[in-house]
């Protein structure tokens, strides 16, 4: 049981990273931020923009991978749900929620996984220049990937006897908000 507790906590934080980022990718996509961001340098916060998105979507697409790979130097295991899923099974600890909750999970993954496989880990030259986004969501399926990978993670840490963390807010000293704070006091001081 310890191992699966450690991996468990492993995953849970990389969830809790990938909610920070996307907390942050939010705030800099506001409005009033973006328009600030634009006075500042346009083409910096437009850079950065691209690189969180494209590594938040190969994040999240990491926690959909299989639970372990074959390779020539054995069985390597990938924290993912997948393996999460599998050791809650292999102890009868695996719920109908959680079960149903990871193929949310999965495939609200599975509908980013094409960008992963084709232009994230991948260049693959005919959709490299087809130069079509891959990948897509609504922004409804992604409020139910935010509120899924917070209902997965709490209900395994109870299913474990680890209990719910709630890491829904990321807000610490030195975060996006108070650089921003910092960016709007120095343009409205013209520095």
């Amino acid at each position: 049981m310890s191992k699966l507790i450690e991996d468990f906590k492993a995953l849970r934080n990389i969830c809790t990273d990938i909610r920070s980022n996307y907390n942050t990718y939010l705030y800099l996509g506001l409005e009033e931020t973006s328009v600030l961001l634009s006075k500042v340098a346009p083409a910096f916060f437009a850079e950065l923009s691209e690189i969180l998105r494209r590594d938040w979507l190969l994040q999240v697409c990491k926690l959909m991978d299989v639970s372990s790979t074959r390779r020539k130097e054995g069985i390597l295991e990938n924290i993912s749900i997948n393996l999460i899923v599998d050791g809650l099974d292999a102890r009868g600890l695996c719920t109908e929620n959680i079960r149903n909750t990871a193929f949310r999970l999965g495939a609200y993954g599975k509908k980013l996984n094409v960008a992963r496989d084709k232009l994230l880990a991948h260049n693959d030259r005919s959709h490299y220049f087809l130069g079509r986004p891959l990948g897509d969501t609504s922004e409804e399926e992604l409020n139910q990937f935010i509120f899924d990978l917070q209902f997965f993670c709490d209900s395994v840490g109870t299913a474990l006897g680890e209990g719910p963390l709630d890491f829904s807010v990321s807000a610490c000293k030195g975060d996006v908000v108070d650089f921003v704070l910092f960016l709007r006091k120095a343009v409205s001081l013209g520095i």
